[in-house]
């Protein structure tokens, strides 16, 4: 008896050490403070290393005031040119290339023109320095269209701003692509374990849309409404086993499951239970994971109306201008009962799935209050 006890500890405690992990492994990655808090902190660092560096190099002028104003906007030009690329880099892993390609031609054009403003004004100023003075000369030939195609001008991007973008940002680049690719071969992973799960426990689909039709004709014409329930059963299943295969379906195919589910739902709870869905927009040119909004109405049945016996779940689907905003809010017991709506694993993969397949194109705001818990993703479908 001990021995069963102390393994079925351990094993509590295996599932709390990895959910602690997911946990912060999810607050690391999505928390937007601690993802400002990073980059404001990367920000320090780096300016106190380009600011002695600057000092030790380049001294722009004699004079400690345009000194200070110069190296610091270097050193704010670095800064946005950096985490514009690294913007961009983050598009380009999942697809858009193009969109890199431009902020890097951009980037270049704006640090080149910001340069060679730069040197011509500096070198007006009483006491500049011999290497504004050097610069100055060799760009006073230069014509306002040449300058980003002047190998002098190249040169001294490179020494003042090329050296301190290109290899940070390498260095994110291929962390990044690290870290995209473990992602996705994890994705992979598990939705080849959830498959093979499937198809453990299935029966032959063939016999079950048999039987389900062999039913609906027995009833048809005995009890309409069961026939009915019975063809939106069919239909549930027939877009669980084949048409969910795909790695993206159409939304208009994803709502519809939807709305068959939470019809077969309103049979299953009492009438004194308040279900309302609403969908509005054009569904059908936008494709999206499948499953990807049907976890989110699942939890909100399983914990607003199966805890209570006059629950409340809404549900609202609104595509506009190419974005898609679903609302789901279901009603909370008052005494919290033993496996209380918290989220848990199955949200934290739900995250995981936004980050992969909608990288910073998506928001889900969760509000959780002592009677009402309330989900909004907002994602782009373009």
């Amino acid at each position: 008896m001990w021995q069963y006890t102390l393994s079925r500890h351990s094993q509590v405690l295996r599932e709390n050490i990895k959910y602690m992990a997911i946990s912060f492994e999810d607050l690391w990655l999505n928390n937007r403070y601690i993802r400002i808090s990073k980059y404001l902190i990367f920000s320090c660092l780096y300016w106190f290393y380009i600011m002695s560096d600057f000092n030790m190099t380049i001294a722009s002028t004699g004079e400690k005031m345009w000194n200070s104003i110069f190296t610091n906007s270097i050193f704010a030009v670095i800064i946005t040119s950096l985490f514009s690329l690294t913007y961009a880099l983050k598009k380009c892993l999942s697809s858009r290339f193009y969109l890199f390609v431009i902020v890097a031609i951009v980037v270049y054009f704006f640090n080149a023109y910001f340069i060679y403003f730069s040197i011509r004004f500096l070198a007006g100023m009483p006491g500049a320095s011999k290497f504004v003075l050097l610069a100055n000369q060799r760009m006073s030939d230069i014509s306002l269209l040449k300058v980003p195609f002047d190998r002098f001008v190249d040169l001294y991007i490179w020494a003042m701003t090329g050296n301190y973008i290109v290899v940070p940002l390498a260095i994110i680049g291929i962390g990044n692509t690290f870290f995209y690719f473990n992602r996705n071969l994890q994705l992979q992973k598990d939705n080849l374990a959830l498959e093979l799960d499937f198809l453990r426990s299935q029966l032959n689909p063939h016999f079950l849309f048999n039987s389900l039709n062999n039913i609906y004709s027995m009833v048809e014409e005995t009890n309409q409404e069961a026939g009915d329930t019975i063809l939106k059963l069919a239909d549930l299943m027939r877009y669980l086993l084949y048409e969910s295969n795909s790695e993206r379906v159409y939304l208009s195919r994803e709502v519809l499951f939807l709305e068959d589910y939470i019809a077969l739902e309103k049979i299953r709870h009492l009438d004194t239970s308040k279900i309302t869905f609403s969908s509005e927009g054009n569904f059908e040119n936008y494709r999206i994971p499948p499953f990807l909004l049907v976890p989110f109405v699942e939890n909100a049945f399983k914990h607003g109306l199966d805890t209570i016996e006059d629950g409340l779940v809404e549900i609202r689907i609104l595509v506009e201008s190419s974005r898609l905003n679903f609302e789901v809010s279901n009603s909370k017991p008052k005494r919290k009962a033993s496996g209380a709506q918290k989220g848990g694993i199955g949200l934290v993969n739900l995250r995981k799935r936004l980050d992969i397949y909608y990288p910073g194109q998506h928001e889900l705001i969760i509000e959780d209050s002592d009677l009402v818990y309330k989900i909004n993703l907002r994602l782009s479908l373009k």
